[in-house]
């Protein structure tokens, strides 16, 4: 039986959702079909689906979840991610609680990865990457990172927080890495791409993540 590596990005309006073989590399492009209200992406032995659901995510997550799998069964996962925030507080928490269910039933490793370590992995630089990302109440997130795809690896070098524009600024004064992303809190479905490339590095490393581990982060 081929085993399947399962991710779900549900921390903000989109929904998505991305499964392949567990012991395959992600590579190839994305390309967005023509719906305006769902959109494919075709991988090498990679299927990766993009919901702009809305308020609805809660409502239909577990069915569009059981209708994606398909022709898998659960039976084949042997792991899954999950978006753990920062995000907003309804999808995230929902994801998490998703995440950590399957994997407590099917006793499989499940993998929280941060929206802004995917977001950073996603622009496929070899370097530093700083990524922020609007909070509420005039603050923001940020954390940075040190990727390589070449190496197929990332470095957390200053971890997800919750701070002010202010001390990001003075920290970004200094920031002499590759580049500053500016990540839009609306729309981040689209990086379950790279939270399932995430969780398979730590997969293939043997880092054997539980549900019992696994914490939101709301900021």
């Amino acid at each position: 039986m081929t085993k399947h590596g399962l991710a779900l990005h549900a921390s903000t309006p989109e929904l998505g959702l991305a499964i392949a073989c567990s012991d395959n590399l992600s590579t190839g492009l994305l390309e967005p079909n023509a719906s305006d209200q769902t959109r494919g992406y075709l991988h090498k032995a990679k299927r990766t689906r993009v919901w702009d659901l809305g308020r609805e995510t809660s409502n239909l997550l577990h069915a569009y979840i059981l209708e994606f799998i398909a022709p898998q069964t659960w039976q084949e996962l042997t792991w899954i991610a999950v978006a753990h925030g920062p995000g907003g507080f309804t999808g995230t928490r929902l994801a998490v609680v998703t995440a950590k269910t399957i994997g407590q039933q099917l006793q499989i490793p499940v993998y929280g990865i941060s929206n802004l370590a995917a977001v950073a992995w996603q622009q496929q630089i070899e370097g530093d990457v700083a990524v922020v990302m609007p909070a509420q109440q005039g603050q923001i997130y940020t954390g940075v990172y040190r990727t390589s795809h070449r190496h197929r690896t990332i470095e957390v070098l200053k971890i997800d927080r919750l701070t002010t524009h202010t001390d990001w600024q003075e920290y970004s004064d200094k920031f002499s890495g590759s580049k500053i992303i500016l990540a839009s809190g609306a729309k981040l479905g689209s990086t379950v791409d790279s939270v399932w490339d995430l969780a398979q590095l730590q997969w293939q490393k043997g880092e054997l993540s539980t549900w019992q581990n696994l914490t939101p982060f709301y900021g």
